[in-house]
């Protein structure tokens, strides 16, 4: 089973597990906040209501990862990370607190990844295609 969650940008500091999630939101929507606001300073109003709406629909890595934990599958792949990880450094901070509700493999998914399942087999076939 593969499960594909879309995700949003969360910026996690060490706090205890109670106030983790609030952390988080609260962090989250600080910096979708200087995103919406650079956009209506450049008079991109499309832009600006993409910052507002991603506030409003996407799920937090360890979010994602919970549900992965629960639904019992082995292999969570993190796609349509918005806004977007600038540098490739930043994924193991984007995963913080993953490996701690989840306990199969966690991937961000890159352009060009390919994902096969065969069939009759309970295996992931990664590849890169660029």
């Amino acid at each position: 089973m593969l499960l594909i969650m879309e995700i949003q940008v969360t910026i996690v500091f060490l706090v205890t597990r109670q106030d983790q999630k609030h952390q988080r939101m609260m962090i989250m929507m600080d910096l979708m906040k200087i995103l919406q606001d650079g956009a209506q300073e450049a008079k991109r109003g499309k832009l600006e209501q993409l910052m507002k709406d991603i506030t409003n629909y996407h799920t937090s890595p360890v979010e994602a990862a919970e549900i992965a934990q629960q639904a019992q599958v082995p292999y969570l792949l993190l796609n349509h990370i918005a806004p977007p990880l600038p540098l490739p450094g930043l994924v193991d901070a984007f995963l913080k607190g993953t490996a701690e509700v989840f306990k199969g493999k966690i991937q961000v998914a890159k352009d060009g990844d390919l994902l096969s399942l065969p069939a009759g087999k309970k295996s992931i076939d990664v590849s890169h295609r660029f």
